[in-house]
């Protein structure tokens, strides 16, 4: 906790490097920029250096009484992954994947999927010279480069026996892959894709199904190019036939349509994304009370989805599988060289008291991809603040 506030203090590479050696956990990605045009990213924490023969690699509870699953210290602070200056101008981050082919240490095998980190690189590559506006727009982007890959083997696997089928594929091949909350697109793609989960591993795992039911991306896009024979998981093990890929994907939108028919109607023009995928922010504890959760409970629909640089998550196997609620809940887009153009918003208010204006005045604002400037100079902070808090103490001796 030291180093986070210490870092506050930073104003170079050198602080930085000299604050984070003191930082122990949780590992961040450290990204830093300061006034003389450096830039950097930084993985700091106190990471366990593991036993070769330690076949557990901090992945599963290990033998405690083994010698082989004991720490022998710490990965060198000189050795953890960064990235300075680099040639391009330009550090991406996404929860992504680090380190470098050959990294010689192991961090996790659980690292988030490419794709948001490859559209944020697409965009900055695509612009010579960037603002706070085309920053803005990269944080707010809802292109999901999964869907651009998986949805091309989807529409492949006709024919489509249904007219509601062959209308459904066609309004998804001329989708230009935006989550969009006013679109009906995104709501039949994400629909088919939870139904295609269900239909490859659902006769595997049996009873153990639901918790794993989620987003698979990775495993999906390896089953249906056959990676290593993973195209095994297509066929359904409780009946005696053998099931293929194309079948499975078939099957899985029939699924889908026939969820939302009975959810949203059998209008198939008129289903729109935000209907399903809305953000839904709960009170910890009022959340878990009938009456207390209408009152302190809030949500609101959003574009955006599991993969896209305005990310908004959700559980295929929620009782609503499309609500979100995992993102991005403060954008920040920093100018160094002039601080007061810097913008800023969280995803509900700065107070947790229910009866202050400040409770979800930002809500709205966060939906729908606005910010707010916040001053740095004392001056303009006194000349347009609206209230002033003081903090008294109960006595003039009381430290």
């Amino acid at each position: 906790m030291q180093a986070v506030m210490d870092i506050a203090t930073a104003k170079n590479r050198a602080d930085i490097d000299a604050l984070m050696k003191n930082y122990l956990s949780p590992m961040q990605n450290m990204v830093y920029a300061d006034t003389q045009g450096q830039i950097g990213l930084l993985l700091a924490s106190r990471v366990p250096l593991r036993d070769p023969a330690n076949d557990s690699l901090g992945l599963v509870p290990a033998k405690g009484w083994d010698a082989r699953h004991d720490w022998k210290g710490y990965i060198p602070y000189n050795q953890l992954p960064r990235i300075d200056d680099p040639p391009s101008g330009q550090i991406a981050t996404a929860n992504n994947k680090t380190v470098p082919p050959g990294y010689p240490y192991t961090l996790t095998r659980e690292w988030a999927e490419p794709f948001r980190f490859w559209q944020i690189n697409k965009l900055l590559a695509e612009t010579p010279r960037h603002s706070v506006a085309t920053f803005r727009a990269i944080q707010l982007d809802i292109h999901d480069r999964f869907a651009e890959d998986l949805l091309p083997l989807l529409l492949k696997a006709g024919p489509w026996p249904t007219e509601e089928e062959r209308r459904a594929v066609a309004m998804l091949s001329k989708w230009d892959y935006a989550m969009d909350a006013n679109r009906p697109e995104p709501l039949i793609y994400e629909a088919w894709d939870r139904a295609l989960v269900k239909r490859l591993i659902a006769d595997e795992l049996g009873p153990d199904f639901k918790p794993f039911w989620n987003h698979e991306a990775i495993f999906t896009l390896r089953v249906l190019h056959n990676v290593d024979g993973e195209g095994r998981w297509c066929d359904d093990v409780t009946t005696p036939a053998h099931e293929d890929c194309l079948s499975r994907i078939r099957l899985a939108l029939g699924d889908a349509l026939a969820e939302l028919n009975a959810t949203y109607g059998n209008d198939i023009g008129r289903w729109r994304w935000g209907d399903a995928h809305r953000a839904v922010f709960v009170n910890q504890p009022f959340s878990n009370f009938p009456i207390l959760d209408r009152i302190f409970d809030r949500e609101v629909e959003v574009s955006g989805g599991a993969f896209t640089i305005r990310r908004a998550d959700f559980r295929f196997s929620s009782k609503r599988p499309y609500a979100a609620d995992h993102g991005s809940g403060y954008r920040a887009i920093y100018d160094i060289a002039h601080p007061d153009n810097s913008l800023y918003v969280i995803t509900t208010g700065e107070s947790g008291n229910i009866f202050s204006p400040y409770y979800d005045d930002q809500l709205p604002l966060w939906a729908h991809g606005g910010y707010l400037r916040i001053p740095t100079s004392a001056k303009e902070i006194e000349a347009t603040a609206k209230h002033r808090l003081t903090l008294q103490p109960e006595s003039a001796s009381a430290p």
